[in-house]
């Protein structure tokens, strides 16, 4: 597939919108930012673009309860949704048996749904329990302060991208 570019982006504020964990980066559109490219740090997945301006894009951290993100336990290839609910630590959901997972397995993006590729890193799982998996993201939100909005190429679900310019009508020629 095309190779990831990036964009260096710095966080100037708080979320105030309905989105309760987010951030409003000091990139926007003309820069090439996006809806639904990824944000990350060096350690893992922060979230996704949910909103682009000129100059600016709110981030939808994992960590929010609007948050959905299809994923991989790396250790076993069995896949879930991992889901937000505003606190530190996010539910791993739609498993098929929580058994099979286990204190200490990394969970990384699955690339289905077509908004990131296979195997960015988002968390660990760090407390099983009867029917729950609480995952710690590898991402601190607390410290924050630069992130890299990545374009990895894909359009999916979630869209992202630029958008292709409309064709024109037969017999119309565009200069």
């Amino acid at each position: 597939g095309p190779e990831a570019s990036f964009i260096t982006a710095r966080i100037v504020g708080d979320s105030v919108s309905a989105y309760v964990r987010g951030a409003l980066l000091n990139v926007g559109r003309r820069v090439g930012v996006a809806s639904g490219q990824a944000v990350v740090t060096g350690e893992g997945l922060a979230g996704r673009i949910a909103e682009v301006g000129d100059n600016s894009a709110r981030v939808l951290f994992v960590t929010d309860v609007n948050s959905r993100l299809p994923v991989l336990i790396e250790r076993t290839r069995e896949r879930a949704i991992l889901a937000g609910d505003n606190s530190p630590q996010l539910r791993l959901t739609l498993l098929q048996s929580v058994a099979g997972v286990q204190r200490g397995d990394r969970i990384v993006t699955s690339g289905h749904g077509g908004s990131f590729p296979v195997g960015i890193p988002v968390g660990e799982v760090v407390e099983t329990g009867e029917g729950s998996v609480r995952v710690r993201p590898f991402a601190d939100f607390s410290r924050l302060e630069f992130v890299r909005v990545v374009d990895y190429g894909v359009t999916g679900l979630v869209g992202g991208g630029p958008s292709a310019p409309a064709a024109a009508p037969a017999g119309v020629r565009i200069r």
